[in-house]
């Protein structure tokens, strides 16, 4: 019997994966025929902070929100600022085992305006960070993310997220900047570029 091997849609490498493999980013694997994240709803860390500590200080100045993040990164970037997260082996990570609903609850009591995803890049735990998003924007909260290129622009747009903060990584290429732009036209999102 020869194994399956099916192409991991949630980023640019699109990754080859067979049954219990894992690609780049080592956060997605096969499981009976269909590509899986391995630790949903795990979280290497999140806390409340002011927007101004981020990226999207010009959003909602003066607002605080719940930051959050997983582990790994599908680049490998020289600058990054996560590297000790981005960069380690997410089976080595002490994850913290949260639902959407638990997260958002904790927003909500800390006054949070926002939850942002930005301790490492949003694709490699895409599908927690969808629910995440969905269920965060039905109770009144707004969702904001770093995007790379293209395709994380699409993936945001679909979970609905209202800030978008395009990084030094992307900025530096007018090509990736009009492509992004290109799948942001008509929206109502919020984009911030460095």
């Amino acid at each position: 019997m020869q194994d399956i091997i099916m192409i991991c849609p949630y980023c640019e490498h699109r990754c080859e994966l067979k049954e219990g493999s894992a690609g780049i980013c080592g956060m997605y694997t096969l499981i009976k025929g269909e590509v899986c994240e391995r630790f949903p709803d795990n979280w290497s860390s999140y806390f409340v902070g002011h927007i101004e500590s981020l990226p999207f200080f010009h959003a909602y100045p003066g607002a605080k929100c719940l930051i959050l993040g997983t582990a790994s990164c599908n680049a490998s970037c020289s600058y990054c600022s996560n590297a000790y997260i981005a960069r380690t082996d997410p089976a080595s990570v002490d994850f913290l085992k949260m639902s959407p609903e638990k997260l958002i609850k904790k927003a909500k009591a800390a006054g949070c305006h926002a939850i942002v995803f930005g301790i490492n890049e949003p694709t490699v735990s895409y599908q927690s960070f969808r629910r995440l998003a969905i269920m965060a924007k039905e109770t009144g909260l707004y969702v904001a993310t770093e995007v790379a290129n293209a395709q994380h622009t699409e993936k945001a747009m679909k979970a609905g997220i209202d800030v978008l903060w395009i990084g030094a990584r992307s900025t530096a290429s007018p090509f990736v900047v009009q492509e992004i732009a290109d799948v942001i036209k008509g929206s109502n999102a919020v984009v911030m570029i460095k």
